[in-house]
């Protein structure tokens, strides 16, 4: 039986793991599925006027993660561009 700081912890790492993972979860489900995922990132109203959407608010948490991820990219970016750098030199 798992102690419950890692029950938490646990269950912790499967949320964040769906939540990055969640474009191939998208692509993979079915429409009701996809509406579900949609509804969990767009918390409010989402519309559309036939060339785009729109939504007042995105959910908090997962704009955390994306802002997260974004930073990640840059890191990785910044140092690939290091690396470049000392190749050349």
């Amino acid at each position: 039986m798992l102690r419950k700081d890692n029950n938490v912890e646990h269950k912790l790492d499967e949320a964040l793991n769906a939540v990055t993972q969640i474009s191939e979860r998208y692509k993979k489900a079915d429409t009701v599925d996809k509406r579900a995922i949609i509804g969990l990132i767009y918390p409010e109203k989402l519309t559309f006027d036939g060339e785009n959407f729109q939504t007042a608010k995105i959910n908090s948490f997962v704009n955390i993660i994306f802002l997260i991820k974004k930073e990640l990219r840059n890191k990785k970016t910044d140092k690939e561009a290091k690396n470049l750098q000392m190749s050349v030199l």
